[in-house]
């Protein structure tokens, strides 16, 4: 296996930095995107990992929107649940 064949292996399996996870989970979506701009700061990371073939970063960013979303659809319940 030559070094460029390496380098695509470890490009498809790399896993998302803590920080890369943390904007994906914080900001799942934009809330600003029928008046701003139709994409946001996410969607340019995953059209990046598609484009670089990070496939385990796209598969864990997809994971972490999720749970970001349902983390805050939690926190509304949390909060109305009071009142």
């Amino acid at each position: 296996m030559n070094l460029e064949e390496e380098n695509k292996e470890k490009r498809k399996n790399a896993s998302l930095t803590i920080a890369e996870w943390f904007g994906f989970f914080l900001l799942p979506i934009n809330p600003n995107r029928k008046y701003i701009s139709k994409r946001d700061f996410n969607d340019d990371q995953v059209d990046r990992f598609r484009n670089h073939g990070f496939d385990k970063k796209i598969k864990q960013a997809a994971i972490a929107r999720i749970l970001g979303v349902l983390f805050y659809i939690l926190i509304m319940i949390i909060l109305f649940a009071k009142f």
